[in-house]
């Protein structure tokens, strides 16, 4: 089975997946990855298929915009406001370049950061799997895993939920919208 894991993010993010890639291969199975360039070299050193997908998590936070929302402490809205205009410009190229990385697959795992990937599944008509390190469930007990680190109330926990995933779900593709 060629099986495509989609995942962005720092090395702590990719990393994990990488050990799922790994078991999948030894299993008898294809497998890529498809996430930033400054992987390939990790990847393809475990013997896994690698497809570039926008964006570099450490320029990002070296970037106007990723020093902004470190500067802004735990302000939590400006920390989100901040992660939205560093993540913004990427995520409709991001989306396409997913989109390329899954013609030739038979499934897609997806990361939660990563979490078009469903989206790209059901177009290709494809199974399609979430491979979670965190909880991506609404709830009120604590905000989603891309806001910032505070717990400010329900209200506010269930909220980052919305916003980010009605704010970062990719535009711009126009084979798989």
């Amino acid at each position: 089975m060629k099986i495509n894991i989609l995942t962005i993010g720092s090395r702590g993010d990719v990393q994990p997946y990488l050990a799922l890639g790994v078991g999948l291969q030894r299993a008898g199975h294809w497998v890529q990855l498809t996430t930033h360039e400054i992987f390939r070299e990790l990847i393809t050193r475990y013997g896994l298929d690698f497809f570039p997908i926008g964006g570099n998590p450490q320029a990002l936070t070296q970037g106007e915009a990723g020093q902004a929302m470190i500067e802004s402490g735990r302000n939590p809205i400006k920390v989100l406001q901040g992660l939205t205009q560093a993540l913004e410009p990427i995520m409709a190229e991001c989306l396409e370049q997913s989109w390329q990385s899954c013609q030739d697959a038979d499934a897609i795992i997806s990361t939660g950061a990563a979490f078009w990937g469903d989206d790209i599944a059901q177009r290709l008509e494809l199974p399609s799997f979430f491979g979670l390190l965190q909880p991506i469930s609404v709830t009120t007990e604590f905000p989603h895993f891309l806001a910032p680190a505070v717990n400010l109330g329900g209200a506010f926990n269930w909220f980052t939920y919305q916003f980010i995933v009605r704010k970062w779900r990719p535009k711009g593709c126009s084979d798989c919208a």
